[in-house]
């Protein structure tokens, strides 16, 4: 009987935590989907997004260079194939509900990434028994900065990057605190992804 209601007590903490995110990340629901169409919150998603369309409609390609952008210079963006990939397979998977399958999949990637790590905190929180964990959760959901890292309508490097930091620094201090073959495949597979996706936050 105590396991269920622990069970109960943890879906619960994750429907709530998840609910709070989609409020957050979704508050801008009207300025995306307008006009039948869907808008993107920033320009250069824009740019992101003909990445994707390329790798969508030619897959296994990785672009390395912008042709369609800088006319007629061109240039080399900082953009990386995992960001552009994510997107395809979001698409693939919303494909049965829209006829625009990639815009919609570009503009629900980011807050899918935030509520699946709302949900990964939440589990980790538990395991790890961090102080003030709920502190900890509502401040990953209502946070501003964090609302807009993984804001509906912006499918960025940034959300994935925070996802994969997140991660490191989770298995970090699992590791810290007990050495664990799992936590260092996380950590490492992290770290890496992470650098992948660019070079520069993960650093810093």
């Amino acid at each position: 009987m105590a396991r269920v209601r622990r069970q109960l007590a943890f879906s619960t903490e994750i429907i709530f935590i998840s609910a709070l995110i989609l409020v957050t990340r979704c508050s801008n629901y009207g300025d995306v989907f307008f006009g039948g169409q869907i808008n993107f919150v920033d320009a250069d998603c824009y740019a992101r997004m003909t990445r994707a369309r390329i790798c969508f409609e030619h897959p296994g390609t990785i672009v390395r260079r912008h042709d369609f952008e800088n006319f007629p210079s061109g240039t080399c963006p900082h953009t990386t194939a995992p960001l552009d990939y994510l997107i395809v397979a979001t698409a693939i998977l919303v494909k049965p509900l829209s006829d625009n399958a990639l815009d919609l999949g570009g503009a629900l990637v980011s807050p899918l990434l935030s509520v699946g790590l709302g949900i990964f905190l939440c589990w980790w929180t538990r395991g790890a028994q961090i102080r003030f964990r709920w502190g900890l959760l509502v401040l990953y959901a209502l946070s501003p900065m964090l609302a807009h890292g993984f804001a509906l309508g912006r499918p960025d490097h940034q959300a994935l990057l925070i996802t994969l930091i997140t991660l490191a620094i989770c298995a970090e201090w699992n590791l810290a605190r007990q050495p664990s073959k799992s936590w260092s495949i996380v950590s490492g597979a992290s770290w890496a992804m992470a650098l992948w996706v660019s070079l520069y936050e993960p650093i810093v």
